[in-house]
């Protein structure tokens, strides 16, 4: 009887509701399992959809206040998300595999370290409580601090770990000839010279340190209810 409840709760939990589309422009659309629906403004998101964009862009409302637009060629999946305002076990895993987002962290982001993670092909980060942006290139990924800071860890298996600060922008270059090492450079510093220590990139102008304080949480900015957070 358990196992069947267990079952009932998590199948409510697939189907319910995690957010709205609030904005779409061009060619969107959502894939739910086998199926693949045109995108459209106040259009419900399940977890486990995949927004894909062609010419389109779009931007996605969860039920936390977290923002996220992607743009153009983008493929953007919600990998697992459970927010309720009283229960402390929220999580937000969200996975990019190409093309472009910007994301306004919420309430998950602020929640802890942990409870909110960004994939991409080559790097995990954890927003806190920022404003950011990551673009995926064949060979590159760039990743932009509008307010806050993220942390970049690298799926090569190493422990090294950036902290990128807000007005700052790293490029991380990729090796294509070598699967298994992910990370080739890092704005034209070589990523294996962190030696697993970690490190922050502070505002331009600033200088890179080791073992940075952790940074203040700002007050998170006014939701957009413009389409012009993405680039055209």
């Amino acid at each position: 009887m358990k196992v069947f409840s267990v079952i009932v709760m998590f199948t409510m939990l697939s189907f319910a509701a995690v957010g709205e589309i609030t904005v779409v422009k061009g060619d969107a659309y959502i894939q739910r399992d086998v199926e693949l629906i045109k995108a459209h403004k106040k259009m419900p998101l399940l977890q486990a959809d995949i927004a894909k964009t062609k010419s389109g862009r779009l931007q996605m409302l969860f039920i936390d206040n977290t923002v996220i637009s992607i743009g153009k060629n983008s493929l953007f999946k919600i990998q697992e998300y459970f927010y309720e305002e009283q229960n402390k076990k929220t999580v937000a895993v969200f996975e990019l595999k190409s093309g472009y987002a910007k994301a306004i962290t919420g309430k998950i982001g602020k929640s802890g370290p942990h409870a909110f993670i960004m994939k991409t092909p080559s790097s995990i980060i954890k927003p806190h409580g920022t404003v950011w942006s990551v673009d995926i290139k064949k060979n590159t990924e760039t990743f932009n601090v509008h307010e806050g800071s993220i942390s970049i860890s690298f799926n090569d298996g190493s422990q090294k770990l950036v902290t990128l600060g807000a007005g700052s922008s790293i490029i991380l270059h990729k090796d294509p000839k070598n699967s298994t090492k992910v990370v080739k450079s890092i704005k034209g510093v070589n990523a294996s010279k962190l030696k697993g220590d970690n490190r922050r990139i502070p505002p331009k102008g600033g200088r890179t340190f080791e073992n940075p304080r952790k940074p203040e949480r700002p007050t998170l900015p006014t939701l957009p209810t413009l389409p012009d957070v993405v680039p055209g």
